[in-house]
């Protein structure tokens, strides 16, 4: 029987095709894109989604809201920079006799099902529930794993599929809804420039959290305090520098008199008398990279920001070394077969070609069970370099930074913990405790192979416990409390993946779209402009519940049982339409007062565009 793969991306049907069918494939161009065969398979690129969904178009004429379709008047339409996939994709299966099977060979994720369905409906007249359609299931573009997927063809994952169906439907309507309502508002109280004034179900809960992060710091007061510190001389010479505690914490004073008396009391004693605490304590690996702990520590390390560094990622996919990147996951879910201790001794082996020392170094020393993190989105493994690089791929310079990140991470999660001692000297005077702190590494287990974490030796003089040592000096230090950090890109992705916010794939396009539409500025770190202040008031005040992450995160929870096939769409869809329902119609009823508050914002500058957030 002819088959017919649909790949995601050129690069990706390129790598299927090598894998399945080794040099006997055959290349040939239609329509300007490279197609592969062997025998009666044919493998055909996509380039990621070559429909955008839209309203049926008499919904679209003169921009009006509410808009609430029902869920079948919605229409695809051709993106035209994609045209020549969608001709290629028709030429191909119109050369096919009847009887042929498709299969599916998208990325496994919703996005990845979801083309695979608009293609299937749209290019081939097929439902996405019939019984020619075969699923590859694979998360890394290995020869080994896409053989094996090829061989071991499963059902199309159809809930999947329906779980982007329905996200695409829900930003749609809330991002269209929201933004018309908003913009029309502005227009209406007198706003003679036109401005797309956006908001979306995940862009507008992820602007308070900047917002209010951003007022915590305008209205932060610092208050000083002070604290004392003290130099003791040790029985052998050497100077150990301490500070009072109250409990287990430096002990912070209000009163610099207080402060100062306390000072001088030390001052006038002669000596004190120590007490030394040593502890071997184990320093646990790191856990494997998700998407946002990925992009957190890149820009941390090289200062990417997270957009490059999914782009990076994405390409090292493309290119066979690394795992699928647009992972939720610190954990694997080790099985028999997949992901087992089997999988990282095969996997060690491939990767000694980089860093042998290193991968030897893992050998001696690992039970080839991977350090495990909380979290598995219920598709794919933690990020993790699954190859070396061959020295017929060339690799630009951020993306062997970005590499070399990944592999050391894997490494690490198969490494041993390190192990440090710990010490603490407590001095007491009188009622007072004085503190120091000081730690040695004695054995550098997993981070002799993560370069990127170094460990802060800290040493302290050799004290024996009842030891006199005599007071040098004792002295205050002022200080003043700190306001919280702004938000960087990779903190805010990090804080909305905790309050569900988003999906790994697309949390940092929605910082960007916030930083595109001029309602933050997205420089070292993230401050709301005066528009974005004038639009998250605005909704806080009229329509609280869609600035807050519970909406939202409930939205998530409804994709994921879709995805698991514990609603179906319908449910979904209907649940969807009345929460934009109950929101629209307030926004409608205060279109002018909102209007009013939204114009004391005149002025500024926004993003243009088809105006309609996620």
């Amino acid at each position: 029987m002819r088959r017919l793969i649909i790949a995601e991306k050129p690069d990706v049907a390129r790598r299927i095709a090598k894998a399945l069918f080794g040099a006997s494939v055959k290349r040939f161009k239609v329509s300007g894109v490279t197609v592969y065969s062997y025998g009666e398979a044919f493998v055909v690129p996509a380039s990621g989604h070559l429909y955008d969904l839209d309203f049926r178009e008499d919904l679209n004429r003169g921009w009006r809201y509410p808009v609430l379709p029902g869920i079948n008047d919605y229409r695809y339409v051709p993106i035209p920079k994609k045209s020549r996939f969608i001709h290629a994709i028709r030429k191909v299966v119109s050369k096919l006799s009847d009887g042929f099977e498709v299969v599916v060979a998208t990325d496994l994720d919703r996005r990845g099902s979801y083309i695979a369905m608009q293609i299937l409906e749209m290019l081939l007249g097929l439902d996405i529930h019939s019984k020619i359609v075969r699923r590859m299931m694979f998360n890394a573009l290995t020869e080994e794993e896409l053989r094996e997927s090829y061989r071991s063809l499963a059902p199309m994952d159809v809930s999947r599929a329906y779980a982007g169906w329905c996200q695409d439907r829900l930003d749609l309507l809330w991002g269209a809804n929201l933004t018309r309502a908003l913009t029309w508002a502005y227009r209406r109280a007198g706003g003679r420039k036109f401005k797309v004034l956006s908001a979306g179900r995940v862009q507008t809960p992820a602007l308070r959290l900047v917002y209010e992060r951003c007022r915590e710091i305008e209205e932060f007061k610092p208050e000083t305090y002070y604290t004392v510190k003290a130099i003791f001389l040790t029985r052998s010479g050497e100077r150990l520098e301490t500070v009072l505690v109250k409990g287990n914490s430096a002990w912070r004073i209000r009163e610099r008199e207080l402060a100062e008396q306390i000072a001088s009391s030390v001052r006038k004693t002669d000596h004190g008398v120590a007490k030394t605490v040593e502890r071997r304590v184990k320093i646990e690996p790191p856990t494997p990279f998700s998407i946002s702990d990925l992009q957190r520590e890149a820009q941390n390390v090289f200062g990417f920001k997270p957009t490059y560094t999914k782009a990076l990622a994405q390409a090292l996919y493309e290119k066979g070394l690394i795992s699928y990147p647009r992972s939720g996951s610190t954990r694997f879910a080790v099985k028999a077969g997949k992901h087992d201790r089997t999988y990282f001794q095969r996997l060690l082996r491939r990767l000694a070609k980089y860093r042998r020392e290193d991968v030897e170094f893992v050998l001696r020393t690992t039970s080839f069970l991977p350090k495990q993190g909380k979290k598995f989105d219920g598709a794919h493994p933690p990020i993790h370099a699954v190859d070396s690089p061959r020295p017929d791929v060339q690799l630009r310079e951020a993306e062997r930074k970005l590499y070399d990140l990944i592999y050391s991470r894997t490494l690490a999660i198969l490494s041993p913990p390190a192990e440090a001692i710990k010490i603490e000297v407590k001095v007491g005077v009188g009622d007072l405790k004085f503190r120091a702190e000081g730690s040695r590494l004695t054995n550098d287990g997993w981070m002799r192979v993560y370069r990127y974490y170094k460990f802060s030796e800290k040493p302290t003089p050799k004290i024996a416990s009842g030891e006199q040592l005599r007071v040098l000096s004792a002295f205050i230090q002022r200080g003043e409390t700190k306001p919280p950090p702004y938000y960087t890109r990779a903190s805010l992705i990090k804080t909305m993946e905790k309050l569900g916010l988003g999906t790994p794939a697309t949390r940092d396009e929605e910082v960007e779209i916030l930083i595109k539409r001029g309602y933050v500025e997205g420089g070292r770190v993230l401050k709301i402009t005066p528009l974005g202040r004038a639009v998250i008031e605005t909704l806080i005040s009229e329509v609280p519940e869609i600035t807050t992450p519970e909406l939202t995160a409930r939205m998530e929870e409804m994709l994921s049982k879709v995805e698991s096939g514990l609603l179906s769409p319908k449910e979904f869809y209907e649940a969807t339409l009345k929460d934009v329902k109950n929101v629209i119609f307030r926004l409608k009823e205060k279109e002018l007062e909102i209007g009013r508050k939204l114009l004391r914002a005149a002025g500024l500058e926004t993003g243009g565009g088809r105006g309609v957030g996620r």
